[in-house]
């Protein structure tokens, strides 16, 4: 006799029936780790200084170190959430999470850049897990209804870390005694005592957690039945019925996403967009030393002020995101999915601006404040541009929306991390202003990229490959669950990064 395994009402082992505290325990541990792997970055550009001078070599080998961390955060997802789906989030978070720390000792005490760069680039991939598993257990503990407010929390603890990062780590980098080593002397020390936290995750992924309760109960039907005292009952859980192998999940995971990425026109301009937005982000990061000591003089506590212009800027987008949710709400039945994009709109243009602002007051007789202005609305932009693009794919490709974020994912970071390349090259070579410039000028002409999906997302996505299946997954909801029946749900395994 087959059995079906599942949760009871409100059952505590249920991660939606979680209650509120142990939730935002997971939540706030889960948000730490990608605050963690976000300063990583922020933290190695300040240092780029001092670590070039004790290991030596070229600026460009010593900026590939925060290149080839971001790549693996575009690379291991495509392999890890496969792995994540069957085997649960919490061996992922356990395995790397110590990987993860574990790299931090080769890397402050290499001698050489291809030693430090191999292990980056195993720590970036280590480090992803901070981002994509992170979305998947926001979406395994919290319903939909609630579930929005929890993905923009972690957009912004993300750009805060890359953020926060630079200003704590500059008054390190200022000390000769100190610079580069001891500002990953320090992390590890940080994660040293809030590794212990990520240990702790309970698993949040309901199918495992399924899985195991069956497994158990086949076990104990087994006993029962040698002793002679009953038939032996199967007893399966859902996600056992036709699971496709462990290797079968990593190709979808890998493959899916990419195929998304060139087949979908709208995946693959928003993929885009998102990815020369993160691009000059990064490059921001890295040019502010380049702009504020070179043209301004600033020691190097100074300029690790200037990298508030980005956390204000991040706030800033994410209060503003609390008017987008309003105007989603009111023309989200008339609109759809392109609700999502009034302020993508928005931080189109602000990103445009922004640059063009901090290109043409990089001046030593203009004030340093008109270039963080500048700096400021960029980022604004920018975080604008993320959130709306992230809830938009999801929107518009439901049942398909983690690999068509998955896909965004990789190609954004694979961009981002390759900016950071040339930044310092391009800075001076075609000078401050012109090097600003040429982003702005990308921004702007980019920028029309959500007016036209706003305008005409509709009929763009009437000739997907995908839009059949989608309207079919629609229509099966509204015959189960009545015309009012709501958008299919988000299985969401990819997270902000």
């Amino acid at each position: 006799m087959i059995t079906q395994v599942d949760f009871t009402i409100n059952s505590p082992r249920d991660p939606l029936s979680f209650t509120k505290r142990r939730k935002w325990i997971i939540t706030t541990v889960a948000f730490l780790f990608s605050v963690a792997t976000n300063w990583n970055t922020g933290a190695y550009a300040i240092g780029e200084g001092s670590l070039q001078k004790d290991i030596g070599g070229t600026a460009l080998r010593t900026s590939a170190g925060f290149g080839i961390y971001v790549w693996g955060f575009a690379l291991f997802p495509l392999v890890s959430s496969g792995v994540s789906e069957d085997l649960g989030r919490r061996p992922l978070y356990v395995a790397t999470g110590l990987l993860y720390w574990l790299f931090y000792f080769p890397i402050a005490k290499a001698n050489n850049m291809g030693l430090l760069l191999a292990f980056r680039f195993m720590q970036g991939c280590m480090g992803s897990t901070g981002s994509t598993v992170v979305g998947g257990t926001l979406a395994d503990i919290w319903p939909t209804s609630e579930r929005g407010t929890k993905m923009s929390l972690l957009t912004l603890v993300c750009f805060l870390g890359n953020s926060v990062a630079p200003i704590a780590m500059s008054w390190v980098e200022a000390r000769p005694d100190l610079g580069w080593r001891w500002i990953q002397w320090i992390q590890v020390i940080i994660f040293a005592v809030f590794l212990p936290f990520i240990m702790l995750i309970p698993e949040t992924r309901e199918a495992v957690i399924l899985r195991r309760k069956a497994a158990k109960k086949r076990k104990e039907s087994r006993k029962t039945g040698e002793q002679g005292k009953t038939e032996e009952t199967v007893y399966l859980a859902r996600s056992e019925v036709n699971k496709p192998p462990l290797i079968e999940l990593i190709k979808i995971s890998s493959l899916r996403p990419i195929w998304l990425l060139f087949t979908e026109p709208i995946v693959l301009f928003f993929s885009l967009w998102v990815a020369v937005a993160w691009g000059v982000f990064y490059a921001l990061t890295s040019s502010i030393p380049l702009i504020f000591q070179g043209l301004y003089s600033f020691d190097t506590g100074r300029v690790g002020l200037v990298y508030l212009t980005l956390a204000i800027g991040t706030i800033l987008g994410y209060l503003g995101n609390f008017t987008q949710e309003h105007l989603y709400r009111k023309n989200v039945a008339t609109r759809g999915p392109e609700a999502r994009l009034y302020a993508a709109m928005l931080g189109g243009i602000c990103f445009a601006v922004g640059c063009f602002i901090y290109a043409w007051t990089s001046f030593p007789y203009v004030t340093y404040i008109a270039p963080c202005i500048g700096i400021t609305v960029a980022v604004f932009g920018i975080f604008c541009i993320y959130l709306s693009v992230f809830n938009f794919l999801a929107d518009s490709y439901t049942v398909y929306a983690s690999s068509a974020l998955a896909g965004q994912s990789c190609l954004r970071n694979l961009v981002g991390g390759a900016f950071t390349f040339f930044t310092r090259q391009l800075y001076n070579n075609l000078t401050p202003r012109w090097g600003s410039t040429l982003f702005g000028g990308l921004a702007a002409i980019l920028a029309v990229i959500p007016f036209v999906a706003f305008f005409y997302g509709p009929q763009i996505r009437k000739g997907s490959k995908f839009a059949k299946t989608l309207a079919a997954e629609q229509e099966r909801l509204r015959e189960e669950g009545g015309a009012s029946a709501p958008p299919m749900p988000v299985d969401s395994e990819k997270g902000i990064k």
